[in-house]
């Protein structure tokens, strides 16, 4: 695969926080000083996609989110749901909103409660991933979230 310069400085500024790893903001930010970098975006929008459209599912991804941005001090600017979407679809209403949004604001990220909230197929997942990563934003992992309906969260390499 080719990359372009600024596609692969966008890699290293902005990696895949893992689940199960415990970061705190303490670490992160001494990491970020000791490289001359940011790569926690201080401005998150969360997501959450559901193949099914259960409110209470929905709810407790939402709660979840909320309670994690405001631990983290993270500014949690708006929650976008995806509903009844197979794990197969690239093309979503709310991803959609989601990538336009992303693409007006600089240096922020994308929150979600797990791997799986991009889709539970790792083909789709590294795809989204890709595409929310191209426009200069960070995926940002919740560790040790087990609220996903669709599959158990991947485990760390």
């Amino acid at each position: 695969m080719n990359l372009t310069h600024d596609q692969d400085r966008r890699r290293q500024r902005a990696p895949l926080i893992r689940p199960g790893r415990r970061h705190t903001r303490h670490r992160l930010d001494h990491l970020d000083r000791a490289f001359g970098r940011s790569t926690v975006p201080r401005t998150v929008y969360g997501y959450i996609s559901l193949e099914g459209d259960d409110e209470s599912a929905i709810e407790r991804v939402h709660d979840l989110l909320t309670a994690h941005a405001q631990a983290e001090g993270l500014a949690l600017k708006e929650i976008i749901v995806d509903r009844d979407t197979p794990p197969g679809r690239i093309i979503r209403a709310g991803l959609t909103v989601l990538l336009d949004t992303l693409l007006r604001t600089e240096g922020c990220g994308v929150l979600i409660a797990g791997p799986d909230q991009l889709s539970s197929i790792p083909a789709v997942r590294r795809t989204i991933q890709r595409q929310i990563e191209n426009l200069g934003a960070t995926v940002l992992v919740m560790p040790d979230t087990r609220t996903v309906e669709r599959l158990p969260l991947l485990k760390p390499a």
